[in-house]
Formats: structure tokens, sequence, C-alpha cells
């Protein structure tokens, strides 16, 4: 039979390689088994796609949301331009379909 000690150690064992921090995940980019720390601190990716992504930058596809805007958000822009308003004051009293 086990003593406390002995008992109490396996337990704290057991807790550590529980820690979210270090449970492994794919890599956004490569696929590669990434602790989960590396990927929050990196964007999803592994160090070896974070370098990557600096020195040659994004070069995936376009998200569908970028590539097209909305038409009302269109409307505003053409607003804002009429206005020749600055960018902190750009959406002061616009309102959709005005």
């Amino acid at each position: 039979m086990k003593g406390y000690g002995a008992s109490r150690g396996e337990v704290a064992d057991v807790g550590q390689a529980a820690d979210p921090a270090n449970e492994l995940m794919p890599c956004g980019e490569c696929g590669r088994a990434t602790k989960r720390a590396t990927l929050s601190a990196y964007g999803a990716r592994c160090f070896a796609c974070y370098g990557r992504y600096l020195r040659d930058g994004y070069t995936g596809p376009i998200p569908v949301g970028q590539t097209k805007r909305a038409k009302w958000v269109e409307e505003l822009a053409e607003k804002i331009r009429q206005r020749g308003s600055s960018v902190p004051n750009a959406f002061a009293g616009l309102k959709v379909g005005e």
C-alpha cells in the first residue's frame, strides 16, 4: 500500500501534465505539433512558420469578408469622403440610410 506522500506526488505529476499551455496542437500553416502557448504567442503558427510570415508576409488567400465591402460600408465611406472629415470624427452623426 502506498503512503500518503507517494499518492500526493503522483497526483502532482498528473496535474503538471494537464497544463493547457503544454498541450500540443497543430500549427495553422504547416500542421506540425506545437505547444498551445507557442501557437498563442505567434498567431496560431509554430515558430518556423512565424519566421516565414515575418520574412515573406501573408501569402494565403484573402478571406471573403475582406474582399467585398457591404453596401452600407460603401455608402458611409462615400459620405465621409464628401464631408472631408478627419478619421477620428468620420463616423460622428452618420447613420445608415441617411
